[in-house]
């Protein structure tokens, strides 16, 4: 799921370096924004899955730490490229980020799978009280 949301942010952000008015964004971002909700849930969903429940806060603490330092860098590295360059560059920023994600999702696929816990154990940190 990770890696399927992050692929169709990617391609679904695409389009936007074509696009040059304001609703033609719009429409773009709409359907672009289909593929971060299930890219953000299934991150935070195997970072919860691939701790011990005693250490589930810490990593979900650094998963939301990483989603605002991209926006940290990315915001002010998206605004130079459209100030210096032009709005369509600015949104590689975007798109490049989705990509990167994409790769990182893809390599790091089968070490996810030795370390995924099943949701049925009992060791499942949602079933801990």
């Amino acid at each position: 799921q990770l890696l399927g949301g992050a692929a169709a942010t990617a391609l679904l952000l695409a389009p936007l370096i074509f696009v040059q008015s304001l609703p033609g964004i719009a429409v773009v971002l709409l359907f672009a924004g289909a593929g971060v909700s299930p890219a953000l849930i299934a991150g935070f969903a195997l970072a919860s899955r691939l701790v011990p429940a005693a250490s589930l806060t810490q990593s979900l603490t650094w998963t939301s730490t990483a989603i605002g330092v991209g926006f940290a860098i990315g915001s002010p590295a998206s605004g130079r490229l459209v100030d210096e360059i032009s709005l369509s560059a600015g949104f590689w920023v975007a798109i490049t980020a989705a990509a990167v994600a994409t790769i990182a999702a893809m390599l790091g696929r089968r070490s996810m799978a030795h370390q995924y816990t099943d949701p049925g154990e009992s060791s499942e940190p949602s079933q801990q009280v």
